[in-house]
C-alpha cells in the first residue's frame, strides 16, 4: 500500500481510500499529501467538493484505493471549480527527522485546531495540549463545544486523526 499511495502523492490525483470492512461504502476522498511506512496524510474533500481538513490514517488499516472513476473526477472538478485549497500542509514539507504523526500533532497544536482521534469504537475530540514519541495529551471538547477534562492516549493504538474537518470546525465554533 505504501508504494501505491506514494505514487498517487506524486501524481497529485484525487483518490478514494477504504478502510472500514464493516461499512464497505465508507471511504475517504482527497489528495494524498504524504505517506510513511505507518501513515498516510490525506487532504480530505467533501462529497460536494469542499475543503474538509486533513485525515491522518494508519496505513495498515487501508484495504482498497480507487482513482480515475467518475466519483473522483466529480470531486476533483468541484474542488477546482469552487477554488478550494488545503493550506496547512505543503507537499514540500519533509517527513524526516520527525514522524508524520508528530508533524500532524504539531500542526494541530500550533494552529490551535480541534482534532478527533479514533481508536477502536471510540472517538475523542479536543485540543492537542502536548505529545511525545509515544503519547498524545488531549484537552477534550465535546460535540457542543464544552470542555470536558483531559486524556492521554498512546499513539500506537490510534487508527485515525482528523484535523479541521467539518466536524472539528463545528466544535471549534461552538467552543469559541
Amino acid at each position: 500500500m505504501f508504494e501505491i499511495l506514494s505514487d498517487f502523492a506524486q501524481k497529485h490525483e484525487v483518490v478514494s481510500i477504504y478502510s472500514n470492512f464493516e461499512n464497505t461504502l465508507a471511504h475517504l476522498t482527497g489528495y494524498v499529501l504524504k505517506v510513511t511506512e505507518d501513515y498516510v496524510l490525506i487532504a480530505h474533500i467533501t462529497e460536494h467538493g469542499f475543503y474538509d481538513g486533513y485525515i491522518l490514517k494508519r496505513l495498515e488499516d487501508i484495504y482498497r484505493v480507487d482513482n480515475g472513476g467518475l466519483y473522483e473526477w466529480k470531486i476533483t472538478a468541484l474542488y477546482h471549480l469552487r477554488n478550494q485549497k488545503h493550506d496547512l500542509f505543503t507537499q514540500s514539507e519533509s517527513t524526516t527527522p520527525l514522524k508524520l504523526n508528530i508533524q500532524f500533532l504539531q500542526c494541530a497544536k500550533e494552529n490551535n485546531k480541534i482534532i478527533s482521534v479514533e481508536y477502536g469504537d471510540t472517538v475523542i475530540s479536543g485540543f492537542v495540549s502536548d505529545y511525545d514519541e509515544n503519547k498524545l495529551f488531549v484537552s477534550i471538547v465535546d460535540e457542543y463545544g464544552n470542555k470536558n477534562g483531559n486524556t492521554i492516549i498512546y499513539l500506537d493504538i490510534i487508527q485515525t486523526i482528523a484535523l479541521d474537518t467539518d466536524t472539528e470546525q463545528d466544535i471549534l465554533l461552538l467552543c469559541k
